[in-house]
């Protein structure tokens, strides 16, 4: 099959016949939810910091509770309905606790209320389940070799959804009678919504791929599926190690940042608009990365290397950090580190789940992705909180910390790269005995 589209779109979208229409929904899915996360994105991180740096292991722990009791009912969901009904049901709650929240704390001064923090925790528990559900559907609609192809492409419409959100709200909260930032809830709300029709529009069109023989799946899946799921598969493990290792990272990062806009930013409305504009810069550099690179990274260079370079980027990030504390050099990192992110190591993470069961998909994805990952966050942030807050080390010190860290998760990514590599080469060969690599030798592990 070739192509769709003239030679030049052709050398960097690999969109074949068939696939159009799907990828343009999914596209447009993505630019919706990923627009919705960048509108409320930068209300919840002025919340936090407000808050002050002193408070937000308390806001990360009041995240891991609540991550505690959705999780596991997200679970349960999605183990007696079918993926389009709980994906709607899902997305619909969260968009009507968003109107809400809107009418509990509209035109009310917030900073530092409890109002502020319940909200902020409520943020941070639905951003990442919402996504994690998204990309889960995306492994039901497509298969290994087409996410290698397409997953960039999806991720370019979420990342184009995030700079034109980023730059809305940079230009409205600039205005000199700007609105309420609580009134950002509403288009988030509205938003989802948006996604809602565009997944039933997918679902119609693309139905679940079958099974493939050798994936079992649980006999009687329940809310703790995730988590037993993960217990049982070595695989399942390595990515929860690297995951935790990932947002240790990102949370001593994250505690810098506060550190430092807290004490040079007093107002709140300067605040957003500086946590917008940096998302947009991230974004920006992110798109470009997608169109032109991330496809062919993935296929040409395979998981193992596309998950590689976000931890090295860390791991020279906190040397220089520690070397030079300042604040150009953490924008620089943050800048780098999230446009890898969401450029690279986001789509090649996902591919992650395309080489195991529909349960695993859903529910020990949604396990890690929600509870592992705030776990992490809890982690990273009980660690800095006890450390920094009590005065034994400065951000610097934090920093040389914060190095052997990255270190560690490196060594992860390659690991969990090279599994994944494996176990699709091992499914290749189920498929295609001829095209079986005779140097595969771990097509009979126990993932």
């Amino acid at each position: 099959m070739k192509a769709a589209g003239t030679p030049f779109v052709r050398r960097f979208v690999d969109v074949r016949p068939g696939e159009l229409g799907i990828v343009i929904a999914s596209c447009l899915f993505f630019f919706c939810l990923l627009g919705a996360n960048y509108v409320w994105r930068p209300v919840r991180d002025e919340l936090g910091v407000s808050a002050g740096p002193e408070n937000l292991w308390g806001l990360y722990t009041g995240t891991l509770l609540a991550t505690l009791v959705v999780s596991p009912l997200f679970a349960w969901l999605v183990s007696r309905m079918p993926r389009r009904r709980f994906i709607t049901l899902t997305y619909r709650f969260f968009a009507l606790s968003l109107v809400a929240f809107f009418a509990i704390i509209h035109g009310e001064d917030i900073e530092g209320s409890r109002a502020s923090m319940v909200l902020y925790v409520w943020l941070s528990t639905f951003n990442l389940l919402i996504i994690s559900v998204f990309w889960g559907f995306m492994g039901d609609v497509f298969q290994n070799e087409q996410s290698k192809r397409l997953y960039g492409l999806i991720g370019a419409g979420g990342t184009l959804g995030a700079i034109v959100a980023s730059m809305s709200i940079s230009w409205l909260m600039a205005l000199e009678h700007h609105p309420d930032p609580a009134t950002l809830l509403l288009l988030a709300a509205l938003l989802l919504e948006i996604c809602v029709q565009t997944m039933s529009w997918i679902a119609r069109r693309a139905p679940p791929r079958p099974l493939e023989p050798h994936l079992v799946e649980p006999p009687r899946p329940d809310k703790w599926t995730g988590m037993r799921l993960v217990r049982q598969k070595p695989y399942l493990q390595i990515l929860c190690i690297y995951m935790i290792l990932q947002t240790i990272c990102a949370t001593f990062l994250y505690y810098e940042q506060a550190n430092l806009l807290k004490q040079l930013m007093p107002d709140r409305a300067q605040r957003t608009v500086f946590l917008a504009d940096i998302n947009f810069w991230v974004n920006s550099l992110t798109l470009c990365v997608q169109v032109l690179f991330t496809g062919k990274l993935l296929r040409w260079l395979g998981i193992t290397f596309t998950l590689l370079p976000l931890p090295l980027i860390a791991l020279g990030g906190f040397t220089a950090l520690a070397s030079h504390a300042s604040l150009f050099v953490l924008q620089a990192m943050t800048i780098l580190s999230k446009a890898c992110e969401y450029a690279t190591a986001k789509p090649a993470r996902e591919t992650l789940y395309t080489v195991v069961s529909r349960a695993e998909k859903y529910q020990a994805k949604s396990f890690i992705d929600t509870f592992v990952y705030r776990g992490g966050d809890w982690l990273g942030g009980f660690f800095f909180h006890q450390v920094f807050s009590r005065g034994l080390l400065g951000l610097s010190g934090m920093a040389w910390l914060a190095v052997p860290i990255a270190g560690a998760w490196t060594a992860a990514a390659y690991t969990l790269g090279r599994r994944q590599e494996a176990l699709a080469r091992a499914a290749l060969a189920r498929e295609n005995p001829s095209a079986a690599d005779p140097r595969l030798e771990s097509s009979g592990e126990r993932v």
